[in-house]
């Protein structure tokens, strides 16, 4: 048996190793439906995940879907008009924030406004910074 892909055979390693905690907890607390869904969920997985990385052929392939000009693109595309949509949400909250709290004085309020506000500058610093490095780059 060869390992072909490093990266796959470490996580579904992880993952075996997180579907023996789950099933060791599950027979210490007993039975949980949550839980017990979650451990099939780990170990299909982890069994995926382990036989894509011994198969040369799965590796090849995923290797070359990695590669590809178009999946670039639309994974390029998809995170840029998501971190869009994150944004756009994130300064409805801070709005809606401002709102309850001129409405409502409550320490709780402020902190939520004042954290979605963070998030929101952090994310223009990112995007104004991504932005130089790539001119600086390209």
């Amino acid at each position: 048996m060869k390992i072909y892909s490093k990266k796959k055979f470490l996580s579904g390693i992880v993952s075996i190793t997180m579907t023996i905690v789950s099933l060791s907890v599950l027979l210490i607390k007993g039975f949980d439906l949550k839980l017990s869904i979650l451990t099939c969920i780990l170990f299909i997985f982890s069994f995926v995940e382990i036989r894509n990385s011994i198969s040369k052929e799965k590796v090849r392939n995923s290797h070359l879907e990695e590669i590809d000009e178009r999946n670039q693109y639309v994974t390029q595309k998809s995170l840029s008009k998501s971190f869009h949509i994150m944004q756009i949400v994130c300064i409805g909250f801070v709005v809606m924030f401002i709102f309850l709290y001129a409405w409502m004085p409550n320490e709780l309020l402020l902190g939520m406004l004042l954290t979605f506000a963070f998030m929101v500058f952090l994310s223009f610093i990112i995007v104004i910074t991504t932005n130089i490095y790539y001119e600086s780059r390209l």
